[in-house]
């Protein structure tokens, strides 16, 4: 049996559908398909999107709640993807370091919402980093994104995936620009997504 999570951001319908155009302009998804746009949101980030302060890490990567709509027809399986990451300006412009990523796949496609800090059933994952809920460290981020895939796998995050996939989350909300390069594997399954990046409040952490 798939497993059924339960909850609910300010929305981030206008995200989804950029990053979906940015993605279809890079050639993902099925064939000549665009991926289409999901509203991907989250009742722990509040409308200024810094988290809020009664959202806690706990048990594993999803520890916020999230919710999001509907999928393309035929979707075989969800993926969900956070990363936690610092930027550096120096070099003139911002690029992520993740400090933690992890992708959550084989996720009923039928499911709509996932609980804080509860692990779909029958879902899998794999990660990069050392932990998910360490003290943030000034300026730590949160990127997610959830993806509707045409075709179930095996998948195994690299380093280089996540801050591919962290880039293109912050691509979509500053720019229409597109990042250059071929999409990796998790994106040429992609028919929908959605994302949303989220920011520790001020004077967080030690």
């Amino acid at each position: 049996m798939w497993g059924q999570g339960s909850n609910t951001r300010t929305g981030a319908v206008g995200i989804a559908a950029l990053l979906a155009l940015l993605w279809a302009s890079s050639g993902c998804g099925s064939g000549s398909t665009n991926p289409a746009a999901i509203e991907f949101k989250s009742p722990g980030i509040r409308a200024d999107g810094f988290l809020s302060p009664g959202v806690h890490c706990g048990w594993g990567a999803l520890w916020l709640p999230l919710k999001w709509g509907a999928v393309p027809d035929g979707t075989k399986e969800l993926a969900i993807f956070i990363a936690r990451f610092k930027e550096d300006s120096a070099s003139g412009r911002d690029k992520p370091t993740i400090t933690y990523a992890d992708l959550i796949y084989h996720v009923n496609p039928t499911l709509r919402r996932n609980a804080a800090n509860v692990l779909p059933t029958e879902a899998q994952w794999s990660a990069v980093g050392k932990t998910s809920c360490p003290t943030p460290w000034g300026h730590q981020k949160i990127a997610q994104a959830v993806f509707a895939l045409e075709r179930t796998r095996v998948r195994r995050l690299t380093r280089q995936e996540a801050t591919r996939l962290t880039e293109e989350a912050l691509q979509a909300e500053r720019s229409s620009k597109p990042i250059s390069g071929p999409p990796g594997p998790l994106r040429e399954d992609a028919t929908g997504m959605g994302s949303f990046v989220a920011a520790y409040a001020p004077g967080a952490g030690p």
